[in-house]
């Protein structure tokens, strides 16, 4: 007895875990104890792992067992901040529907629950043999869940071939499904052959997670096994657990899969295998799953849809529609509907329209809230928000149609998560605050446990990881490597899936992939147990570039995505209105060969026409856009600045820096500004790859900066400064070889500006002119005021505008004598530089570099009678390389006081800037939202009170606004925003000077209505 007691001690909490190997997956989603206010069930896995739990701490306590405790770190920081989280939900309580503290008590438990499993699993493991032992019931378990799915798959065919059985004893492999409180109860579902299996698991999706993270293990098992036998067996399990993946018709699950499986063969150095494997599985995909393959072919598709002129969706062909709309259908007549049709999507209730050649709709789309009056004077059926005619011409359109999984996680599930995050985005709104499916594991952690919760859990896996990378080289036995980056890819597939897919909230995938992970942990410190280095290897995964990118583009999502929705104004309607005009995608050429006596932007144009193809007249889109160009831009930032001083904190700084630059207002908030945006990112990564080209004299960098150079010129023509930035880059960081070559390195970016010029002449471009031509005996007052006025502009933002027109103001009489010594300072500065440039350091290289980034990147504005912020955002590049260098020699006079306390303190200081850029960036954009709104509302009151002007008629206007402090109102585009309202050419709009200017002209014109703009910016109209 007492040898039996010691067996027990030695080995319970062992045999305990691979219990749970068997049980967890093999035993279906019944419930146990039922939970007040959700389906969600306490079952008894959990009462096995709660007994688990116990074993294992007691053990721990007798010192029976081990654990590597730093691994407990990042869990144990996971745990407390959803616990801060979790005591967040509390507080939020009363304002969230249908929240219970109970539930998220119950929830934030569930995680822990789960995470207990992994040094649980890490403490079992003692020799090769646990391994060994862990492998085969693994593999019972695999196999079970494998005949089980098959089973439902193919009971049917028993029933056909065994009837008289089967009518007697009705028999199938029942599905236990926990989609909907009905099912949660434990209903048994006999499902059709056709039916997407779940085998023993609460549903599909969880089902095709489980074999996206065990199908590496046991494909590499396959490879790696040294018997032929065992071969073929861990074969069969592969293919069988490929099977139920296919059957379980997830597309996202499948492509995890296969990247999953890529990582597993490059992680055990058999990269030959990735592409057999992928053809297998493939060819399974095809032979067993024809709805699998439907799927994916379906995900997007080609359509044809109808529409009437507000835009919204009547059929999807004319054959789906009722016969009295199908007579009404006319591509080259106008038609009256009585009433607004109500919206009817196709399949999958999500598309994007296609340009084609039909006839163009009379009224574009504007969204906004409606009063009930204004709703019933629009006659809307749907008492909607669509600010447009109910007649109109009904179209056929081609379009691109996405089914409703996508859709539904845009539309629905993923800004419900998102708006959670924003209530609190340190720490979330707290578990079980947001929807029971998010289907997205990121959303949802970022909803329930903020960025903090997100960061921790990503250290969870960096630990993991690091351990695996760092005992990688002692792993000599096979099991061990298999079970350790097999199951490493697996997870990586999980991960992935995590993107679409709430894997980790899915019990039964959590808590086997955290035994798992734990299991593979201990397994891989059994050949070296040798403390690992965690601080480094963190250090490098935080600081690469691939994170750094996360990093700011997170960032930009938190300052920037809040303000999507601010409305069009100013230029913005003219811009729409040349996309709007484009008929066909053969028109995009036009672009290129005919300026139509404008500026030659053609790509430019095409982008935006591509942008209103998609999104027609909502403003969310287009924003988004623009906040990319400027995140790509703060990101090629860092490069270039990590490029030059090596140094990857004071890049990372300084680009937020450039993100947030407060006198970016017009080219992040005005969709006008796009060609400003769209150019610099060209010239930026130009630079980037010229920068490539120097440092490793690969030609291929150099051809992709001449393809950025071309794409800069075709988006504004302000970029030739692009040649004099990679010249002052090369002059000061380049030493150079052979003269002969450096002609040669310049000449095809030399003659592409001549090309340049000679198809702007062909396209025939609009001359220089007006506020964009040279005063030139005022050129140089201009051009040192103006480059004093940008560098208050980009060092402080628009705020500083007043007091530079008024320094000018001030100054204007005495500008010649001060310009003349500055320019006599600015050549001697200049000479001295070119001269002892081979003896001046590093350091002061990067200043220099920024300095003659800043003048070059302004060189066409600074000679213009005045400045306009848009044209500094090339520019606040050089700003922020200038705070790059002040910070290195910050750091360079701090030297003795240690590495990581000047860190701290840059960080600090970098950190300190970037608040105050960005509370005046949202100062910015409350500008310009009240810019939108101005507009938006002026639409709206046009729409309402004056539904059907005549042709011909005459708008006049008093009052127009034309900015809201820095922000752009209606200078011009007024007319081309009433263009989308009416779709009238001949109707015209004239801003007066008085109101007594406006009556005396209405009264002289039939057609005409007098409005005017209060002191509120409100439009209203005027009795002649």
């Amino acid at each position: 007895m007492k040898r039996f007691l010691n067996f027990l001690d030695e080995n319970l909490l062992k045999w305990g875990v691979f219990l749970t190997v068997l049980f967890i997956p093999l035993y279906p989603k019944l419930p146990s104890v039922h939970i007040n206010h959700v389906w969600v069930y306490i079952r008894l896995e959990d009462f096995l792992i709660l007994a688990l739990s116990l074993i294992w701490l007691v053990q721990i306590l007798r010192k029976k067992i081990k654990f590597y405790w730093p691994l407990a770190i990042p869990i144990i920081l996971y745990w407390i901040c959803g616990f801060f989280s979790f005591l967040n939900s509390l507080y939020l309580a009363p304002s969230i529907p249908n929240f219970f503290a109970s539930i998220a008590f119950l929830s934030y438990g569930r995680h822990l629950e789960y995470m207990i499993l992994f040094p649980i699993g890490f403490s079992i493991v003692k020799t090769k043999e646990d391994i060994k032992q862990f492998f085969i019931f693994l593999s019972i378990s695999t196999i079970g869940i494998i005949l089980y799915g098959l089973g439902q798959r193919y009971y049917l065919y028993l029933w056909s071939a065994f009837p008289k059985f089967f009518e007697t004893y009705s028999f199938c492999f029942p599905s236990f499904q926990t989609g909907n409180e009905e099912f949660a109860k434990g209903v048994a579902l006999c499902l059709p052959s056709d039916a997407r299996i779940t085998s023993t698991f609460g549903g599909h999706y969880d089902l095709a997670a489980f074999m996206v993270m065990i199908a590496p293990i046991f494909g590499s098992l396959a490879i790696l096994a040294k018997k032929f036998y065992q071969k073929i067996i861990y074969f069969l399990i592969f293919t069988g657990s490929l099977m139920l993946l296919i059957f379980t018709a997830s597309r996202i699950s499948y492509v995890a899969y296969l990247i999953g499986f890529a990582f597993t063969f490059i992680f055990l150095k058999k990269k030959k295998w990735i592409i057999p494997f992928t053809i297998f599985s493939i060819i399974l995909l095809l032979i067993f799953s024809s709805s699998t393959a439907k799927r994916f072919l379906e995900t997007i598709r080609f359509t044809n849809i109808v529409t009437n002129n507000q835009g919204q969706v009547v059929g999807v062909t004319a054959s789906s529609l009722p016969s009295n709309l199908q007579n009404k259908i006319s591509k080259n007549a106008d038609v009256i509907e009585a009433n607004t049709p109500s919206q009817s999507l196709p399949t999958g209730s999500g598309f994007i329209t296609l340009p084609t050649g039909g006839q163009k709709t009379n009224v574009a789309v504007v969204q906004s809230s409606l009063t009930a009056a204004q709703q019933k004077q629009l006659k809307l059926t749907n008492g909607g928000v669509q600010i447009s005619t109910v007649s109109g011409s009904f179209l056929i359109q081609k379009a691109l149609v996405y089914d409703i999984s996508f859709t539904t996680r845009f539309q629905g599930e993923w800004p419900t998560a998102w708006k959670a995050f924003m209530r609190n985005p340190i720490i979330g709104q707290g578990f079980s605050t947001i929807t029971l499916a998010t289907d997205g594991e990121y959303f949802r952690i970022l909803g329930e446990s903020g960025t903090l919760g997100l960061i921790s859990l990503f250290l969870v896996f960096s630990f993991i990881g690091g351990l695996f990378t760092d005992k990688e080289k002692y792993l000599k036995n096979n099991l061990n490597r298999v079970l350790v980056f097999g199951l490493a890819g697996g997870v990586i597939g999980v991960l992935l899936n995590g993107t679409f897919i709430d894997v980790l909230e899915a019990s039964k995938v959590a808590e086997t992939m955290w035994l798992f992970l734990g299991i593979a942990a201990g397994a891989s410190m059994l050949e070296n147990k040798e403390k690992v280095d965690f601080k480094k290897y963190l250090t490098k995964i935080f600081s690469s570039n691939i994170l750094i990118f996360i990093y700011i583009l997170v960032i930009a999502g938190i300052v920037f995505m809040p303000h999507v929705s601010n409305f069009f104004s100013a230029d913005d309607f003219t811009w729409l209105k040349w996309a709007a005009s484009t008929t066909s995608t053969k028109d995009i050429l036009r672009y290129f060969i005919d300026s139509q006596g404008f500026f030659y932007r053609p790509i430019d144009k095409t982008l935006m026409y591509a942008m209103y193809a998609v999104l027609s007249f909502q403003p969310e889109g287009y924003r988004v856009v623009i906040y990319f160009f400027n995140f790509f831009c703060a990101f090629g930032l860092y490069l270039i600045t990590w490029k030059i001083t090596g140094k990857k904190l004071i890049s990372f700084i300084s680009s937020l820096i450039f993100l947030l630059n407060p006198s970016h207002g017009e080219d992040i908030y005005w969709i006008s500004s796009i060609s400003t945006t769209l150019s610099s990112v060209f010239i930026i990564f130009g630079l980037n790859y010229w920068i490539n080209f120097r440092n490793k004299n690969n030609y291929l960098y150099y051809l992709i900066a001449f393809i950025f150079f071309a794409l800069s010129l075709l988006s504004y023509e302000m970029s030739v400064i692009f040649i004099l930035l990679v010249f002052s880059y090369d002059l000061i960081f380049v030493k150079i070889k052979s003269k002969t070559q450096e002609i040669l390195n310049y000449l095809p970016i030399f003659l592409l500006i001549p090309a340049y010029l000679v198809v702007r002449y062909i396209a025939h471009t609009v001359a220089v002119g007006g506020d964009y031509s040279y005063n030139f005996s005022h050129f140089i007052p201009n051009f040192i005021g103006n480059a004093f006025g940008y560098l208050m502009l980009g060092l402080f933002g628009e705020s500083t505008l007043p007091f530079y027109n008024n320094l000018r103001l001030s100054l204007k009489s005495e500008i010649l004598p001060i310009s003349l010594g500055l320019i006599v300072i600015f050549i001697i500065i200049t000479t001295m530089i070119f001269i002892f440039r081979n003896r001046i350091k590093l350091k002061n290289n990067l200043f220099i570099f920024s300095i003659l980034f800043f003048v070059i990147s302004l060189l066409p504005f600074l000679g213009l009678g005045n400045i306009a912020p848009r044209y500094d955002f090339l520019a606040s590049v050089g700003i922020s390389l200038f705070l790059a260098f002040i910070f290195i020699n910050i750091e360079k006079i701090m030297t003795k006081i240690g590495a990581m306390k000047i860190n701290v303190f840059i960080t600090l200081l970098g950190a300190l800037l970037i608040v105050i850029y960005g509370e005046l960036v949202t100062l910015e954009n409350t500008q310009w939202q009240k810019a939108g709104t101005v507009v938006e509302n002026a639409l709206i009151y046009l729409r309402t009170n004056i539904p059907n002007p005549a042709s011909n008629s005459n708008f006049y206007f008093v009052n127009n606004p034309i900015r809201f402090n820095n922000a752009w109102v209606l200078p011009l585009g007024l007319s081309d925003g009433m263009w989308f309202i009416y779709r009238d050419e001949t109707i015209k709009t004239v801003n007066v000077e008085s109101l007594a200017q406006g009556k005396f002209f209405a009264a002289n014109n039939k057609n005409s209505y007098l409005l005017e703009f209060d002191k509120n910016y409100n439009l209203k109209k005027v009795k002649k």
